[in-house]
C-alpha cells in the first residue's frame, strides 16, 4: 500500500482546483493558464519573476523541450513554494530552496492523482515518455514511490516481529511465574 505525502496530496489537490486533472493537462500551456503565468523565450533561462501584478517564467529558446518542460517545471515549484527574493539569502539557504523546489518537481509532473498511471507503467523510460520527462526526474519519483512501498512493508513486518517478540516473552513469563 503506498500512502503519499503530505506535499505529494497538497500539490494534486492544488493541482487538481486548477483544472489540472489528467495527463492531457499536464503541459506548459495549461500551467500558464492555471497559474496566471506568462512564459518568455530568451537566449538564457530558468528565471521567475514576480510582481504584484505578474508572474514571468523566462526559459532558454535553444534547450531541448523536455529541458524547457523541467526548466519551467522547476520555477513553478518556486512560484508555488512562494520563494520570494531567494537570491538575497545565504548559499544554504539558496540550496535548500533548490533541493525542496526540486523535490517538488516530480509532484507536479507527475502528481499524485496519476499515482496508478505510474505504477502500471513501472519503468523509468516508460513513465518519462509518458510524463515527457527526462529519465532522470522519472527515477526519482519511481524511487520516491519503491522507497516508500519498502518502509511501509519493513514497518509492518517490523511490527509483526515486535508483536511475536512480545508474544513469546508473554508466554515465557507465564510459565515463569507457574513455576513459582
Amino acid at each position: 500500500m503506498y500512502v503519499p505525502s503530505n506535499t505529494e496530496i497538497i500539490v494534486s489537490n492544488l493541482l487538481e482546483e486548477k483544472g489540472i486533472t489528467s495527463i492531457f493537462k499536464l503541459h506548459i500551456c495549461d500551467f500558464m493558464k492555471a497559474f496566471n503565468i506568462t512564459l518568455r523565450l530568451c537566449d538564457f533561462g530558468g528565471v521567475l519573476l514576480k510582481n504584484e501584478r505578474r508572474t514571468v517564467i523566462i526559459l532558454n529558446k535553444n534547450d531541448p523541450e523536455v529541458i524547457q518542460y523541467e526548466s519551467f517545471l522547476h520555477e513553478l515549484s518556486h512560484h508555488i513554494r512562494e520563494d520570494l527574493s531567494y537570491q538575497l539569502v545565504e548559499e544554504w539557504q539558496h540550496n535548500n530552496f533548490e533541493c525542496k523546489t526540486n523535490h517538488l518537481m516530480q509532484y507536479i509532473a507527475m502528481p499524485y492523482f496519476l499515482y496508478e498511471d505510474i505504477i502500471c507503467l513501472n519503468t523509468v523510460e516508460k513513465v518519462a515518455r509518458y510524463f515527457h520527462v527526462t529519465k532522470e526526474l522519472a527515477r526519482k519519483r519511481l524511487e520516491g514511490i519503491k522507497n516508500k512501498l519498502i518502509d511501509l512493508r519493513g514497518g509492518k513486518i517490523a511490527n509483526l516481529q515486535r508483536q511475536k517478540r512480545e508474544m513469546v516473552l508473554s508466554n515465557q513469563l507465564q510459565r515463569h511465574q507457574w513455576q513459582l
